[in-house]
């Protein structure tokens, strides 16, 4: 199943307008070919992309979606390409003009052939398949009928080739102009019988062009037998309600992924100012009962929050967000996402398993998690600039600690610190609260112990070293309440304390993942304290 980020529009326009496409007036003819070919849509997990910056880690959802073709050839079975519904949790066909949507299941996959077969609850119209696929020659005229680059096109379109050859695995090699969204639709002959199911266009990167792959009629027809034999042996589950409101969901999803229909959303700037966005998630919520399908909501909203926090995405429509507008709305499409990921647990505590995504957005609740976005996705055509990332966590660190001047010696002892940190583009700053106690060797005492506790202020840099890896360079200042215990040979105690001002700290971390390492020093007054050794968690 192809992966892509989806576009802000599938959230903005999504949530905001209800559907963005309508059939247009057409003098077009279609034949039976074109009412047998149907649109298929696969929603899988959602992954998370790691992407590297100078100071910075980000972690941007990747939600899992494949859109093609497929082809009646039983009344309850659609032939269609694997890779399109490869690892989906969710398929949906949807029938010609405004046929509607149907639940789709995977009844066999031949992921080697490319070839897989879909079972629906329902009465479709059988295409008509060639019968001997020996009948094929070379430069015979063929058409690649399916619903290229654009999903939500409400009838099929034809290109016209050759069959150019035939690969040594029995595929056979067209000379056609193939798109995405061509994948798993039917190869027909002049007379409307289908001789191939389209799998594959050249690699254009690579400068082919005009060339594809189909696999003949003889492996589709095998393909069928054994998805019948499937059937034949109770294999299939049956649709239920859940299943039917989650295709609806799915089916509106993906049919709004372009980005005209943000750009015509005129009455956005009156939903917006309304500014109803999580009545409108909730509306559409309270219809997935399904935990994948909770995520993969949550990972487009997460993606939308990122562009418009930290990826300078302003203009939406003709609607163009101030600072604090823009600030609401990441807030609320963050807090939104994070939301109906917790809810997406509850229903099915394994979803985690499946779909990364889930722990960092339940991570990015308690501060582990945020980040920049570094990528022109979500506007085609344009680069979204990085104004900077942030990080903010709690940290709880013990260390080794020393004291050393030279008028009462030298001692160890440790001390605690807990503390805050926020890090943004590459700048850290930290507050908390820290305490020390170390017991000093001196000839004149039994026992002589000076103590702290100190509140701390302070900034720094930070320097990423890879995936989850910092560097932090760290110094500030911490007011603290000081105090020196002493009992003398004669057993006597005494007790001395004071406010200290002057007191400052300076420390070097390495930050790897959830773990700190930590070494530093503090100057107290005349004195100074040594924190060789630290060991930290973060949380």
């Amino acid at each position: 199943m192809g992966r892509r980020f989806l576009p802000l529009a599938i959230v903005l326009a999504g949530l905001y307008s209800g559907p963005a496409w309508a059939d247009s007036a057409t003098n077009v003819s279609f034949t039976s070919v074109d009412a047998s070919t149907l649109r298929v849509f696969a929603v899988g997990t959602v992954g998370v992309a790691t992407i590297q910056g100078h100071g910075f880690s980000v972690q941007v959802a990747e939600p899992q979606s494949g859109h093609g073709t497929g082809f009646a050839v039983e009344r309850e079975l659609i032939l269609t390409a694997n890779h399109v519904v490869d690892g989906a949790r969710h398929v949906v066909v949807r029938l010609p003009g405004e046929g509607g949507f149907l639940p789709a299941r995977v009844v066999f996959a031949d992921k080697d052939a490319d070839v897989a077969v879909l079972h629906v609850n329902a009465s479709l119209t059988p295409i008509r398949m060639q019968t001997d696929n020996r009948s094929l020659r070379v430069r015979q005229t063929v058409y690649a009928v399916g619903y290229p680059l654009d999903p939500s096109r409400t009838q099929a379109q034809s290109s016209k080739g050759i069959v150019s050859g035939q690969l040594e695995d029995g595929q056979l090699q067209l000379d056609i102009n193939l798109n995405p969204g061509n994948s798993g639709g039917p190869l027909v002959d002049e007379k409307d019988a289908v001789v191939g199911l389209v799998v594959a266009r050249g690699d254009v990167a690579k400068g082919v062009q005009g060339i594809g792959m189909a696999v003949p009629v003889a492996t589709l027809k095998t393909a069928v037998a054994e998805a019948n034999k499937a059937i034949a042996g109770g294999n299939v589950r049956a649709v239920s309600t859940r299943d039917k409101m989650s295709a609806e969901v799915v089916d509106q999803l993906v049919r709004q992924g372009s980005l005209q229909s943000v750009k015509e959303a005129d009455d956005f700037k009156k939903t917006f100012e309304h500014r109803d966005l999580d009545k409108r998630i909730d509306e559409l919520a309270r219809r997935i009962d399904d935990a994948d399908l909770l995520v993969y909501v949550a990972g487009t909203l997460w993606n939308a929050s990122l562009a418009v926090r930290y990826g300078g995405v302003r203009a939406i429509g003709t609607r163009t967000l101030s600072e604090p507008e823009a600030h609401t709305l990441a807030r609320d499409l963050e807090t939104t996402s994070i939301r109906l990921t917790k809810r997406g647990r509850e229903l099915d505590a394994t979803v985690g398993s499946r779909s990364s995504f889930v722990g960092v957005a339940l991570g990015r609740e308690s501060g582990l998690h945020t980040g920049a976005v570094v990528t022109a996705a979500y506007l085609p055509g344009s680069v979204v600039s990085v104004s900077g990332s942030a990080r903010r966590s709690w940290s709880l660190s013990v260390f080794a600690a020393q004291r050393q001047n030279q008028e009462a010696g030298g001692g160890w002892g440790g001390s605690l610190d807990l503390r805050q940190t926020l890090t943004r583009g590459g700048f850290l700053f930290a507050w908390g609260v820290s305490a020390a106690s170390v017991t000093l060797d001196s000839p004149q005492t039994i026992s002589l112990r000076h103590s702290f506790v100190a509140f701390e202020a302070g900034m720094g840099v930070s320097f990423g070293l890879g995936r989850s890896r910092y560097l932090q360079f760290y110094g500030g200042i911490a007011p603290s309440y000081y105090s020196a215990s002493a009992e003398d040979l004669m057993a006597m105690s005494t007790t001395q304390s004071d406010v200290v001002v002057d007191h400052f700290r300076a420390t070097a971390t390495l930050e790897l993942g959830r773990w700190r390492l930590t070494s530093g020093l503090r100057l107290i007054s005349s004195t100074t304290w040594l924190e060789p050794i630290g060991l930290g968690v973060s949380f």
